[in-house]
Protein backbone atom coordinates (compact mmCIF):
# COMPACT_ATOMS: atom_id res chain seq x y z
CA UNK A 1 0.00 0.00 0.00
CA UNK A 2 1.56 3.10 -0.68
CA UNK A 3 0.17 6.58 1.04
CA UNK A 4 -0.13 9.65 -0.96
CA UNK A 5 -1.58 12.88 -0.03
CA UNK A 6 -1.98 12.71 3.80
CA UNK A 7 -1.81 14.74 6.47
CA UNK A 8 -2.03 14.52 10.13
CA UNK A 9 -4.76 15.67 12.75
CA UNK A 10 -4.25 15.88 16.68
CA UNK A 11 -7.81 16.76 18.09
CA UNK A 12 -8.42 17.50 22.23
CA UNK A 13 -11.57 16.80 23.24
CA UNK A 14 -11.93 20.05 24.74
CA UNK A 15 -11.34 21.95 21.75
CA UNK A 16 -14.86 20.12 20.24
CA UNK A 17 -17.33 21.90 18.33
CA UNK A 18 -20.06 21.00 19.90
CA UNK A 19 -21.01 17.98 22.58
CA UNK A 20 -19.30 16.43 25.82
CA UNK A 21 -15.64 14.76 25.86
CA UNK A 22 -17.22 11.36 25.63
CA UNK A 23 -19.15 12.14 21.97
CA UNK A 24 -18.90 14.94 20.12
CA UNK A 25 -18.05 16.40 17.04
CA UNK A 26 -15.08 18.20 15.68
CA UNK A 27 -14.23 19.70 12.43
CA UNK A 28 -10.98 19.97 10.39
CA UNK A 29 -10.58 22.87 7.76
CA UNK A 30 -9.73 21.19 4.70
CA UNK A 31 -8.94 22.82 1.44
CA UNK A 32 -10.02 21.76 -1.49
CA UNK A 33 -6.76 19.67 -3.25
CA UNK A 34 -6.88 17.87 -0.03
CA UNK A 35 -8.67 14.75 -1.09
CA UNK A 36 -8.71 11.10 1.29
CA UNK A 37 -10.48 8.50 1.51
CA UNK A 38 -8.65 6.33 4.38
CA UNK A 39 -8.04 6.95 8.06
CA UNK A 40 -5.77 5.72 10.74
CA UNK A 41 -5.63 6.00 14.74
CA UNK A 42 -2.00 6.85 15.53
CA UNK A 43 -2.82 7.62 18.82
CA UNK A 44 -4.92 8.02 21.80
CA UNK A 45 -4.77 8.31 25.15
CA UNK A 46 -7.54 8.33 27.45
CA UNK A 47 -8.19 8.60 31.12
CA UNK A 48 -9.52 6.10 33.14
CA UNK A 49 -11.71 8.54 35.02
CA UNK A 50 -14.85 6.63 34.55
CA UNK A 51 -16.27 4.61 37.73
CA UNK A 52 -16.73 1.11 38.16
CA UNK A 53 -20.36 2.08 39.22
CA UNK A 54 -21.59 4.81 36.93
CA UNK A 55 -24.39 7.51 38.05
CA UNK A 56 -26.61 6.37 35.04
CA UNK A 57 -25.90 2.31 35.91
CA UNK A 58 -26.11 1.91 39.24
CA UNK A 59 -29.68 0.67 40.69
CA UNK A 60 -31.00 -2.89 40.88
CA UNK A 61 -33.96 -4.16 42.69
CA UNK A 62 -34.98 -6.15 45.91
CA UNK A 63 -38.28 -8.38 46.29
CA UNK A 64 -39.90 -9.47 49.40
CA UNK A 65 -42.93 -11.37 48.81
CA UNK A 66 -44.86 -8.77 46.76
CA UNK A 67 -42.76 -5.77 47.86
CA UNK A 68 -39.79 -4.91 45.15
CA UNK A 69 -38.13 -1.38 45.95
CA UNK A 70 -35.21 0.00 43.92
CA UNK A 71 -31.67 0.55 45.88
CA UNK A 72 -29.35 3.33 44.39
CA UNK A 73 -25.66 2.24 44.88
CA UNK A 74 -23.41 6.00 44.80
CA UNK A 75 -21.46 5.88 41.83
CA UNK A 76 -17.80 5.90 42.07
CA UNK A 77 -14.82 2.79 42.54
CA UNK A 78 -15.06 -0.47 44.53
CA UNK A 79 -13.31 -2.90 45.73
CA UNK A 80 -15.07 -6.24 46.90
CA UNK A 81 -15.06 -5.39 50.37
CA UNK A 82 -15.84 -1.64 50.34
CA UNK A 83 -18.86 -2.45 48.21
CA UNK A 84 -19.89 -5.11 50.46
CA UNK A 85 -19.97 -2.28 53.15
CA UNK A 86 -21.96 -0.53 51.55
CA UNK A 87 -24.62 -2.12 49.88
CA UNK A 88 -25.73 -4.14 53.24
CA UNK A 89 -26.65 -1.11 55.06
CA UNK A 90 -28.63 -0.33 51.69
CA UNK A 91 -30.01 -3.51 51.64
CA UNK A 92 -31.12 -3.66 55.23
CA UNK A 93 -32.56 0.34 55.40
CA UNK A 94 -34.87 -0.95 51.94
CA UNK A 95 -36.24 -3.84 52.93
CA UNK A 96 -39.38 -3.48 53.33
CA UNK A 97 -40.22 -5.73 55.79
CA UNK A 98 -36.90 -4.75 58.03
CA UNK A 99 -35.41 -8.10 57.08
CA UNK A 100 -31.80 -8.33 57.93
CA UNK A 101 -29.18 -9.06 55.20
CA UNK A 102 -25.22 -9.96 55.09
CA UNK A 103 -22.53 -9.87 52.37
CA UNK A 104 -19.12 -11.91 52.39
CA UNK A 105 -16.17 -13.52 50.47
CA UNK A 106 -13.79 -15.79 51.22
CA UNK A 107 -10.34 -13.80 53.04
CA UNK A 108 -7.29 -15.56 50.83
CA UNK A 109 -5.70 -15.46 54.15
CA UNK A 110 -7.61 -18.08 55.91
CA UNK A 111 -9.26 -19.70 53.04
CA UNK A 112 -9.54 -20.80 49.42
CA UNK A 113 -11.05 -18.61 47.18
CA UNK A 114 -13.75 -18.60 44.76
CA UNK A 115 -14.07 -14.60 44.04
CA UNK A 116 -17.82 -15.39 44.40
CA UNK A 117 -20.52 -13.43 47.15
CA UNK A 118 -22.19 -15.40 49.54
CA UNK A 119 -25.56 -13.62 50.63
CA UNK A 120 -27.69 -14.83 53.85
CA UNK A 121 -31.06 -13.09 55.55
CA UNK A 122 -32.99 -13.28 58.62
CA UNK A 123 -35.47 -12.09 60.36
CA UNK A 124 -37.77 -13.48 57.24
CA UNK A 125 -40.77 -14.75 56.56
CA UNK A 126 -40.35 -15.91 53.14
CA UNK A 127 -37.12 -15.96 50.07
CA UNK A 128 -36.01 -13.08 48.82
CA UNK A 129 -35.00 -12.31 45.59
CA UNK A 130 -31.93 -9.80 44.06
CA UNK A 131 -33.01 -8.56 40.57
CA UNK A 132 -30.83 -7.05 37.62
CA UNK A 133 -31.49 -5.98 34.47
CA UNK A 134 -28.26 -4.36 32.71
CA UNK A 135 -26.99 -2.69 36.27
CA UNK A 136 -24.51 -3.92 38.70
CA UNK A 137 -25.03 -7.25 37.91
CA UNK A 138 -21.04 -8.14 37.26
CA UNK A 139 -20.89 -6.61 40.78
CA UNK A 140 -22.76 -8.45 42.26
CA UNK A 141 -22.03 -11.71 40.63
CA UNK A 142 -25.00 -12.51 38.52
CA UNK A 143 -26.37 -12.70 35.13
CA UNK A 144 -27.71 -9.91 33.46
CA UNK A 145 -31.32 -9.59 33.25
CA UNK A 146 -31.84 -12.14 36.43
CA UNK A 147 -34.34 -12.91 39.41
CA UNK A 148 -31.75 -14.59 41.56
CA UNK A 149 -33.93 -16.24 44.78
CA UNK A 150 -32.26 -17.13 48.09
CA UNK A 151 -32.94 -20.52 49.06
CA UNK A 152 -32.99 -21.59 52.47
CA UNK A 153 -31.66 -18.22 53.53
CA UNK A 154 -28.97 -18.13 52.00
CA UNK A 155 -27.73 -17.46 47.88
CA UNK A 156 -24.50 -17.48 46.11
CA UNK A 157 -23.48 -15.33 43.29
CA UNK A 158 -23.70 -17.21 40.10
CA UNK A 159 -20.24 -15.89 38.69
CA UNK A 160 -16.93 -14.60 40.34
CA UNK A 161 -17.35 -11.08 40.83
CA UNK A 162 -16.29 -7.93 38.88
CA UNK A 163 -14.22 -5.21 40.17
CA UNK A 164 -12.18 -3.78 37.43
CA UNK A 165 -13.76 -0.83 35.61
CA UNK A 166 -13.53 -1.57 31.93
CA UNK A 167 -11.32 -2.69 30.26
CA UNK A 168 -12.48 -2.23 26.43
CA UNK A 169 -14.11 1.05 25.23
CA UNK A 170 -15.11 1.81 21.53
CA UNK A 171 -14.25 4.76 19.44
CA UNK A 172 -17.55 5.57 17.23
CA UNK A 173 -17.64 7.61 14.38
CA UNK A 174 -19.96 8.52 11.22
CA UNK A 175 -16.67 9.19 9.27
CA UNK A 176 -16.49 5.74 8.50
CA UNK A 177 -17.57 3.14 6.10
CA UNK A 178 -20.54 0.95 7.42
CA UNK A 179 -19.75 -2.34 5.59
CA UNK A 180 -18.14 -5.94 5.75
CA UNK A 181 -17.01 -6.97 9.16
CA UNK A 182 -17.16 -3.41 10.18
CA UNK A 183 -20.98 -2.55 10.40
CA UNK A 184 -21.65 -0.56 13.84
CA UNK A 185 -19.18 2.47 12.98
CA UNK A 186 -15.75 1.38 15.07
CA UNK A 187 -12.98 3.77 14.18
CA UNK A 188 -10.71 1.83 16.65
CA UNK A 189 -11.14 -0.22 20.22
CA UNK A 190 -8.85 0.37 22.88
CA UNK A 191 -8.31 -1.97 25.68
CA UNK A 192 -6.85 -1.11 29.22
CA UNK A 193 -4.86 -4.16 30.15
CA UNK A 194 -3.41 -3.65 33.13
CA UNK A 195 -3.91 0.30 33.93
CA UNK A 196 -5.59 0.95 36.68
CA UNK A 197 -8.12 3.24 37.56
CA UNK A 198 -7.45 7.23 37.85
CA UNK A 199 -4.11 6.50 35.20
CA UNK A 200 -4.73 6.78 31.09
CA UNK A 201 -5.08 3.62 28.61
CA UNK A 202 -2.36 4.82 25.93
CA UNK A 203 -2.50 3.35 22.28
CA UNK A 204 -0.52 3.46 19.41
CA UNK A 205 -0.97 2.20 15.95
CA UNK A 206 0.85 -1.08 15.26
CA UNK A 207 0.56 -1.05 11.61
CA UNK A 208 -1.45 1.88 9.41
CA UNK A 209 -2.49 -0.54 6.55
CA UNK A 210 -3.87 -3.20 9.27
CA UNK A 211 -6.01 -0.58 11.05
CA UNK A 212 -7.08 1.90 8.85
CA UNK A 213 -10.58 2.21 8.08
CA UNK A 214 -12.35 3.45 4.45
CA UNK A 215 -13.77 7.17 5.16
CA UNK A 216 -17.38 7.01 4.14
CA UNK A 217 -18.53 8.89 0.30
CA UNK A 218 -19.39 12.14 0.72
CA UNK A 219 -17.90 12.95 4.38
CA UNK A 220 -18.12 16.56 5.14
CA UNK A 221 -15.33 18.46 7.16
CA UNK A 222 -16.92 17.82 10.44
CA UNK A 223 -17.72 14.18 12.13
CA UNK A 224 -18.68 12.73 15.60
CA UNK A 225 -16.37 10.99 17.82
CA UNK A 226 -18.07 8.77 20.21
CA UNK A 227 -16.55 6.59 23.46
CA UNK A 228 -18.49 3.71 23.98
CA UNK A 229 -18.38 0.92 26.48
CA UNK A 230 -18.48 -2.54 26.70
CA UNK A 231 -22.15 -2.66 27.01
CA UNK A 232 -23.07 -0.02 24.16
CA UNK A 233 -23.48 3.01 26.60
CA UNK A 234 -21.22 6.42 26.33
CA UNK A 235 -18.69 6.70 28.70
CA UNK A 236 -18.72 9.82 31.00
CA UNK A 237 -15.07 10.25 31.88
CA UNK A 238 -16.24 13.05 34.61
CA UNK A 239 -14.94 15.95 33.05
CA UNK A 240 -11.92 14.60 31.71
CA UNK A 241 -10.05 15.38 28.43
CA UNK A 242 -9.02 12.50 25.91
CA UNK A 243 -6.93 12.97 22.99
CA UNK A 244 -6.41 11.50 20.06
CA UNK A 245 -4.08 11.39 16.32
CA UNK A 246 -5.39 10.76 13.11
CA UNK A 247 -3.88 10.14 9.85
CA UNK A 248 -5.61 10.71 6.92
CA UNK A 249 -4.73 9.74 3.85
CA UNK A 250 -5.21 9.06 -0.10
CA UNK A 251 -4.52 5.16 -0.28
CA UNK A 252 -3.06 3.83 -3.56
CA UNK A 253 -3.30 0.11 -3.47
CA UNK A 254 -1.21 -1.60 -6.05
CA UNK A 255 -3.04 -5.03 -5.26
CA UNK A 256 -6.61 -3.18 -6.11
CA UNK A 257 -5.68 -2.14 -9.23
CA UNK A 258 -4.32 -5.32 -10.23
CA UNK A 259 -7.39 -7.17 -9.11
CA UNK A 260 -9.60 -4.56 -11.64
CA UNK A 261 -7.12 -5.21 -14.24
CA UNK A 262 -7.77 -9.05 -13.73
CA UNK A 263 -11.71 -8.73 -13.11
CA UNK A 264 -11.43 -6.84 -16.51
CA UNK A 265 -9.79 -8.92 -18.67
CA UNK A 266 -11.50 -12.07 -17.54
CA UNK A 267 -15.36 -10.45 -18.16
CA UNK A 268 -13.98 -9.54 -21.45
Amino acid sequence: MNITNSRIVYINSLNRTTGSNEDFVTTLSVSPDEQYDTVCVLYAQIPISYYLVSSTSNTFQLKENSSIVTITIPAGNYTSYSFTNVVVPLLNSASPNHWVYSISINNSFNNVTDGKFYYTVSGNSSQPSLMFTNNLYEQFGFNKNSTNTFVGNSLVSANVVMFIPETAVYLYSDLIETKDNNNTNILQEFYAENSVPYSNIVYQCRTVEGYSKKIKNGYSNSFSLTLIDQHGGIMNLNNQPWFITLLFYKSNNIFDIFKKVIKYNLLQ
